[in-house]
């Protein structure tokens, strides 16, 4: 086999920032159309903040925000091109219909953290509550009422289904914090270890920022900064 046919699929995607504002069907497909024509795969949808003074698009996750989606979606099909997308507003994620029990955490409680930048908001507006990553029971609440809102066939080609993903996570790590963290570290050591003495240390605050902490596990120390995966 050469090499032009093996990989004859290896076609690139790009990222397709929709900034907050009306989208409009005939540039979908002038993109789209420009995509195809000059060898791309696919893209994946990233929805965005206002552009400065400009004018908020449909509310999100309304029936009116999902028909450009769902449109550029079917016409990227019919190109033979792949249509993903991320799962928020902008980025981290969360929002105005994130509610506080589904909330980024601390170890000293909420978050204080906010969405900066929406498609919900005009810029300079607070955007709402940050998703607690790492709570699964919340992520696939958001995750459900975003795949329900937006509501796509399962079996558009040339894909079964489409990505969705979370690409760019962007959460605070200051004491970050969830339900039985703890335990998870725990649970990375080799077995023969889960049994010792494990200690979480919690440096007290200071002016010059937030405490940062560690698991203390015997002799392994596993710095919060670096784990991303919790039950």
């Amino acid at each position: 086999m050469t090499d032009a046919r093996l990989f004859a699929n290896a076609r690139p995607y790009t990222r397709w920032w929709w900034f907050s504002g009306p989208i409009d069907e005939a540039v979908i497909r002038h993109q789209l159309d420009w995509a195809a024509a000059n060898g791309f795969g696919g893209v994946e949808i990233a929805w965005m903040y206002p552009q400065a003074e400009g004018v908020l698009g449909a509310p999100w996750l309304s029936a009116a925000w999902a028909v450009p989606a769902r449109y550029a979606a079917g016409y990227a099909a019919q190109l033979g091109l792949g249509c993903d997308f991320t799962m928020g507003s902008a980025w981290p994620f969360g929002g105005l219909h994130v509610a506080p029990e589904d909330a980024a955490q601390t170890w000293h409680g909420p978050s204080p953290q906010r969405l900066e930048k929406s498609w919900e908001t005009p810029l300079g507006v607070d955007g709402g509550l940050i998703l607690n990553h790492l709570d699964r029971g919340a992520l696939e609440r958001y995750a459900r009422r975003f795949g329900a809102a937006l509501g796509l066939p399962d079996d558009q080609a040339p894909f079964a289904r489409p990505g969705f993903f979370c690409d760019s996570w962007e959460v605070l790590p200051d004491a970050l914090w969830a339900a039985n963290l703890d335990a998870a570290f725990v649970a990375l050591l080799p077995e023969e270890r889960r049994s010792g003495h494990h200690e979480v240390v919690i440096p007290p605050r200071s002016d010059e920022g937030g405490s940062d902490f560690a698991i203390e596990a015997e002799h392994l120390t596993m710095r919060f900064g670096d784990f991303t995966a919790v039950d």
